[in-house]
Formats: C-alpha cells, sequence, structure tokens
C-alpha cells in the first residue's frame, strides 16, 4: 500500500517536472522569439533613423566606426589628444599665421619684382596647400568618430569650419585647372588673385581656438532680441530718412540720398552740418536713439556672452562630475559583486556545504 502511495507520489513529481520543463523551454522560446523580432525592428529602425538623418544632415547617434579602428586613432589625432597630434596642431596654427603674412608681404613689389622671389613664394604656396590638403583628408576621414558633426562625413563638409578647409585649398586647384586651360602659363594677375584667397586660411583657426562658434552660439542665444532690435532700427532709419528729406529739400535731393545720411548720423558721423531748424532737431534725435540703439544691441551681446560662457563651464564640470560617478558606480559593483555568496559549482562542494 506504502509502495502504491510512494510510486504514484514519484509519478506526479515527475509530470510537474516535466510541465515545468516544458512551460520553461517554451517561454524561453517565445522570449528568444520576441527578443529576435524586438532586434529586428531595432535594426529596422536604426537603419530608417540613419538614413533619414543623413539625407537631412543631422548625422548619427553613435560613432561610424568600431573603437580602436583607424578612424579613431585619426579623429584622436585631429583634436591634438595625441602628443603627435598635439605638436600638428601647433605646427598648423604657425603654417596659418605664416600664410597670412604671406600674403600681406607678397603685395610689395620690391620683395616680388624678380623670378626667384616668385619662386620662394610658389614653393611655399605648394608647401602649404600640400600640408592643408592632408589635413582636409585626414579631418574628412576622422568626422566618423567626431561627435561634434554628429559622427558623419557629410554634416562635416557641410558645417562653417568644414567650409572654410575646403576653401583654404580649393583656389589653387582651380587655379591650375584655368592655366591649364590658358596654354600653361601663368598669369601674374590671376594668380594674385587667387592667392588672395589664402586670407581664407585664417578662419581655420576656429579648429583649435573657439571664436566663431562661440559667436554663433551667442547671436542664436539672442536672436530674439536682436530681430526686434533690428526692426526698430529699420524703422527708424527709414522713417527718420523720410522725415530727413522733408526737412532739408534744399540740401538734399531725394529719399535714397537721405537714407545714406541718415544711416551715417546714426553711426555717430557727421556727413553734412548746414542745416535748418528741422534738420537740426532730427539730427539731435538721430544721435540720441543712434546711441540708444547701440547700447541696447551690445549690451544683450555682452550678456548673452557671459550666459553662453557660463553653461560651457556647468557642461565641462558636469562632464567631469558625470565621469567621476560613473567610476565610483563602477567600483561600488565590483565590490558588491565580490560580497555575494557564491553558488556551489560543483558536487563535492554541493556536499561539503
Amino acid at each position: 500500500m506504502q509502495e502504491a502511495r510512494d510510486q504514484k507520489a514519484s509519478a506526479k513529481a515527475n509530470a510537474a517536472a516535466a510541465a515545468n520543463s516544458a512551460g520553461v523551454v517554451g517561454a524561453a522560446g517565445a522570449a528568444g522569439a520576441d527578443a529576435d523580432n524586438a532586434d529586428d525592428v531595432d535594426a529596422d529602425d536604426e537603419f530608417e533613423n540613419k538614413t533619414e538623418s543623413c539625407c537631412f544632415g543631422k548625422g548619427y547617434d553613435e560613432p561610424q566606426a568600431i573603437n580602436g579602428s583607424i578612424l579613431q586613432t585619426i579623429h584622436n589625432f585631429n583634436a591634438g589628444n595625441t602628443r603627435g597630434g598635439l605638436w600638428t596642431s601647433r605646427f598648423l596654427i604657425v603654417l596659418i599665421i605664416l600664410n597670412v603674412v604671406a600674403v600681406v608681404i607678397e603685395s610689395l613689389e620690391s620683395l616680388n619684382v624678380t623670378q626667384q622671389a616668385r619662386d620662394w613664394w610658389n614653393v611655399f604656396e605648394y608647401f602649404s596647400v600640400g600640408v592643408f590638403t592632408i589635413e582636409y583628408v585626414l579631418r574628412i576621414a576622422g568626422a566618423a568618430y567626431n561627435p561634434a558633426c554628429g559622427y558623419s562625413r557629410l554634416v562635416y563638409a557641410t558645417t562653417f569650419i568644414g567650409i572654410v578647409d575646403l576653401l583654404s585649398i580649393a583656389p589653387f586647384f582651380i587655379q591650375l585647372v584655368y592655366d591649364a586651360s590658358n596654354g600653361g602659363g601663368e598669369d601674374q594677375t590671376t594668380a594674385e588673385i587667387f592667392r588672395v584667397f589664402r586670407i581664407f586660411r585664417l578662419l581655420e583657426l576656429e579648429h583649435f581656438l573657439e571664436a566663431f562658434t562661440l559667436l554663433d552660439d551667442v547671436f542664436n542665444n539672442c536672436k530674439g532680441v536682436l530681430k526686434a532690435t533690428g526692426v526698430v532700427a529699420l524703422v527708424i532709419w527709414v522713417g527718420g530718412g523720410a522725415l530727413f528729406w522733408l526737412c532739408e529739400q534744399d540740401t538734399i535731393a531725394n529719399i535714397p540720398e537721405a537714407l545714406f545720411y541718415t544711416a551715417v548720423f546714426l553711426g555717430g558721423e557727421w556727413a553734412l552740418c548746414d542745416f535748418g531748424n528741422a534738420g537740426k532737431v532730427l539730427c539731435v534725435f538721430f544721435c540720441v536713439v543712434g546711441i540708444a540703439l547701440f547700447g541696447t544691441f551690445v549690451g544683450f551681446l555682452a550678456d548673452s556672452f557671459g550666459e553662453v560662457l557660463e553653461e560651457r563651464g556647468e557642461k565641462r564640470e558636469a562632464s567631469k562630475t558625470g565621469d567621476a560617478d560613473a567610476g565610483a558606480a563602477a567600483g561600488a559593483g565590483e565590490v558588491e559583486e565580490d560580497s555575494r555568496p557564491r553558488a556551489p559549482s560543483t558536487k563535492s562542494e554541493a556536499r561539503i556545504l
């Protein structure tokens, strides 16, 4: 009797274990299928988002290069995060300044009259173009790992600094094509015109010293106020010019001429001074309003400049704090994992426990 009961209990236990095992396997299979479907959906969404972002020039959310790849190395080199990249950045700063100085000095006829002097300028130009061309290629290649341009080469090429990089070398190659189309000879006048475009290389200092990027943030931060100030200035300029023409028709022939003088008066200068009483009153009004508009414009720019600098400082501090917190959290996680009781891995350990 007891043996029969034991057999029934053993059969029920085996059936329950088999059912649980089947349920676990089924749940695991369903979870695996759901995970596969989710991965497929995520992959499709990721591809669609990347395609849309590329079409609109917004870039990507993640680097388009594997960690430790040559593209990451190039980006770190471009950013000056390596010793070689740091010294290269310093060399490029000096070369940019020398190019601007060369444009100024080359305009002196006393230093550009002999063929030998022109040959020296040509050698320096060839060397500079070679260096800046290599720099441009490296920056395009490293853009796939550059968060500032959305990890996109297309976005970098269409940004302000990317266009500046292209303009710093494009005139040289355009001149080569132009000279080749004219029989291969160099036209001195055309060469001087193209070489003046080397001034654009001065804007490449933005890679190393933030200037235009900072000003762009400042203008975006107070663009609403600037628009309002601009509309007020336009109304005063056009309306004041029309009144000035009405009051001084003996001196000013038409409204366009009056607008010219009004713009000069609003700037604080006096192109004319022989006016009637009404014209003198308008001139005093222009002085007061011009000072007020200029002060408002400069005041809001100064406030916005301070806010942008403060925001950037807070972001740097937050970045440093975040890195420190992440390191502390990682260390705490390792300690907590080490302090957890370890399950027996072998039958002998289970028997001992």
